[in-house]
């Protein structure tokens, strides 16, 4: 139904996701381009005041209002 996933054929994947870039999205997991090691650190001292980093939330801690990593 969108524009950027139909383009030759019904449901051929289209703009972003034809199969030259296929191949490219598998050379750069295969290097490891797409998967590199986080450089952030989130410290959190209070959960419900807290937000996210990354996709990485800390939902609960050892010790409540203490230092978390």
């Amino acid at each position: 139904e969108h524009w950027w996933w139909d383009t030759k054929t019904s449901n051929d994947g289209g703009a972003v996701n034809d199969p030259e870039m296929r191949q490219f999205y598998a050379s750069c997991l295969q290097r490891g381009v797409l998967t590199p090691e986080p450089r952030w650190r989130l410290v959190v001292h209070n959960v419900a005041t807290a937000g996210s980093k990354g996709a990485v939330r800390i939902l609960q801690q050892l010790r409540p209002y203490g230092r978390s990593e």
